[in-house]
């Protein structure tokens, strides 16, 4: 088994390694860091973490981990009680404290729980895990040429198996790697009527990028910045992200809007940085950061 070791006491992470870990691959990284970029150049099957490390706590780690690293097993491992439990509340998921390593075996070989997946809540929406039976009005709404105009993934036509395909590769616990997307849902009826999301989530400089469609019938009635303003703020808060930005072709300022009602500032056009049924098309950049939020 491969194991990643988050403790900044060297003699002691020794100690633990030749003790109780012997028969295992691991690695020592004393700070969060070092621990991001293992986590970026290496598959693991166990991350052990402790909370106080050199350059920060453990739970943030474990926030990004949530959903960058959904099959990887977290255990917490603090010599306090506090520590554990916020490591716990982060995502973690067993305990071994510092003073029960020689149960450390049991521990890593215990099962996992299911993890629950995130609920989002605004006024009007819910936004929810995807599910298979969403396939059919997923094909229906996405299926819109309007939709897939102005999206890269999306094609049109677009099938209910096609459909059903896209949801299988999402349906994981904990989402897929580096990705989380939900449905969006009126809370009156519980009707889809798009989806948002987090994509390209990297978790060693803290960014990932928001997108979403909302289904045409759906438009302007302020859907679109309710359910964003709400991923935008899951975001910073719970996977501790520093940057999230986002992309829209020039010729769908509605989405620019949207963007800019959140709070993001505009960064950049990139030229042609795109191609949409064999046209090159123009798509500005805009960005919100933490601290942007702060000032707001």
């Amino acid at each position: 088994m491969k194991i990643l070791y988050a403790e900044n006491h060297a003699i002691f992470a020794a100690q633990v390694c030749q003790q109780f870990l012997s028969d295992h691959t691991v690695r020592v990284s004393p700070n969060l860091v070092s621990a991001r970029e293992a986590l970026a150049s290496e598959k693991y099957d166990v991350l052990l973490i402790d909370y106080d490390l050199d350059d920060g706590k453990g739970d943030e780690l474990v926030n990004a981990c949530r959903v960058s690293h959904p099959e990887l097993r977290i255990i917490a491992v603090s010599a306090h009680e506090a520590g554990n439990a916020a490591l716990l509340s982060a995502g973690a998921h067993a305990v071994c404290s510092k003073m029960d390593f020689d149960k450390i075996q049991t521990v890593i070989g215990s099962p996992a729980p299911t993890r629950k997946e995130p609920v989002l809540e605004t006024t009007r929406l819910v936004l929810r895990p995807l599910q298979l039976d969403d396939a059919p009005m997923l094909a229906k709404l996405a299926g819109r040429r309007e939709i897939a105009d102005t999206t890269l993934s999306i094609p049109h036509p677009y099938s209910q198996e096609q459909a059903r395909k896209w949801l299988e590769t999402q349906i994981r616990p904990g989402g897929t790697s580096h990705e989380i997307v939900f449905a969006i849902t009126l809370k009156e009826n519980g009707h889809l009527i798009g989806t948002m999301g987090l994509r390209e989530i990297d978790q060693e400089h803290s960014q990932a990028e928001l997108g979403f469609w909302v289904g045409v019938e759906f438009w302007r009635k302020g859907y679109a910045t309710e359910a964003s303003a709400a991923v935008l703020r899951y975001g910073f808060e719970e996977l501790k992200l520093n940057r999230i930005y986002a992309h829209y072709m020039t010729r769908n300022p509605a989405s620019g809007r949207v963007l800019e009602k959140i709070g993001m500032k505009r960064e950049g056009l990139l030229r042609q940085r795109v191609k949409k049924w064999g046209v090159f098309e123009d798509v500005i950049l805009l960005a919100i950061l933490r601290e942007d939020r702060a000032v707001d």
